[in-house]
This record gives C-alpha cells, sequence and structure tokens, in this order.
C-alpha cells in the first residue's frame, strides 16, 4: 500500500506539533491525524471522540506494520516541511543582511539636503510676502 501524507505545522508551543491527513493508495484519504511530542519523541495520534470519559480511535491501522508506515510517512513529511521553514527563514535573514549591507548611511550633508514641504512652499512666496503659510480652510458647517 502507498501511503502519502499532507502535513500542516503547529508553531505554538506545547505537546501538539502539527496536523496531518493520510491518503491511501490515492483512493481513500484519513484526516484528523496529529503529531504530538511524547516522553520518547514525536508521535502520530490517529483520529478519535469523546466516548463518555475516555477517547476511542475512529479511524486507524489494524497491524503494527501499517501503524509503523503511517507514522514514517507522516513524521516524515513533517521534518521535511521544518526544514523548509528553517530554509526559508534563513534565505529571508540573509537577504535581510544584504539589503541593510547596501543601504546608504546617511551623513550630514545628506540631511541636510533635504528640505521640507514647508521650506519648498517658502520659495514659491513672492518677496515680501509673510513667509508664514495659512493652511487651507474647509467648508464652514452649521451654515448660519
Amino acid at each position: 500500500m502507498e501511503y502519502k501524507a499532507n502535513v500542516h505545522v503547529i508553531t505554538k508551543p506545547g505537546t501538539l506539533k502539527g496536523f496531518a491527513s493520510i491518503s491511501l493508495d490515492d483512493e481513500f484519504v484519513v484526516r484528523g491525524l496529529s503529531i504530538r511530542e511524547g516522553k520518547n519523541g514525536l508521535f502520530v495520534s490517529f483520529p478519535s471522540e469523546k466516548v463518555g470519559r475516555e477517547f476511542r480511535d475512529t479511524a486507524y491501522p489494524i497491524t503494527a506494520e501499517a501503524r509503523t508506515a503511517i507514522t514514517q510517512v507522516v513524521l516524515g513529511e513533517y521534518e521535511q516541511k521544518l526544514e523548509q521553514a528553517e530554509e526559508h527563514r534563513n534565505e529571508a535573514e540573509q537577504e535581510q543582511k544584504k539589503e541593510e549591507e547596501n543601504k546608504p548611511s546617511s551623513t550630514k550633508s545628506q540631511k541636510s539636503g533635504s528640505r521640507t514641504q514647508k521650506d519648498r512652499d517658502k520659495e514659491l512666496l513672492p518677496d515680501g510676502e509673510d513667509e508664514t503659510l495659512e493652511e487651507e480652510q474647509g467648508p464652514v458647517m452649521g451654515g448660519m
């Protein structure tokens, strides 16, 4: 039998590390598997429902071989997703470092060269006029 897993990684702290679904021979899908951290490492928990005070699996492998195969496929996909996330993080960090290295440092001469909107407006005023610009006023409300 051929198993394929689809895994969604959970990044929040705790024992729950992800959710998974598994397809069997591209003909049957079981959803609701979870990846958990236990005392002996990661394990796959199969879908279950609460009956009274206990939980009972609703879908599960009958043989130990099938359980082992499913667990290996799910955990393998989980590890692959973690590696992809780590690579993506590393690429983002490298890109950020490159941007910081290529960013020109601001100097005093560059800062003095920058003009504000108020400075540009002053240049447009005819000689002898008041240098303070009044803000445009919007429509008057109230209609008195």
